[in-house]
C-alpha cells in the first residue's frame, strides 16, 4: 500500500466551536480549510482516491498554540480532505 503524507505547515483546521458561532462564520473557516487542504494535495501531486484508503491527520502545534480536545478538529479537517478527493466518505 502506498502512503501518502501531505504536511501542510503552521496550520490547523477550524475548530467545532469555531464552527458553532455563526452560519457565515462557518462558511468562511470551512471555505478556508477546503482550498488549503486542496492547494497543498495539489502541490503534492498526491492522486484522488479511487478507492478504499485508510486516512490519518496529525495536527502539530506550534510554538504558543493551545492544546484542544482530540475530535475539535476533526469535522472541518476531514470534510477538506474529503472535498480535495483525498478519501471517499
Amino acid at each position: 500500500m502506498t502512503i501518502y503524507i501531505l504536511e501542510i505547515p503552521r496550520w490547523r483546521p477550524a475548530l467545532l466551536k469555531e464552527l458553532m458561532c455563526s452560519v457565515k462564520g462557518k462558511i468562511r473557516l470551512k471555505k478556508r480549510d477546503r482550498e488549503m487542504v486542496c492547494a497543498y494535495a495539489l502541490q503534492a501531486k498526491m492522486p484522488r482516491a479511487t478507492g478504499t484508503r485508510r486516512v490519518s491527520l496529525h495536527v502539530t502545534l506550534g510554538k504558543g498554540m493551545r492544546e484542544f480536545d482530540v475530535d475539535a478538529w476533526q469535522q472541518s479537517g476531514l470534510d477538506a480532505m474529503k472535498h480535495a478527493g483525498l478519501y471517499h466518505g
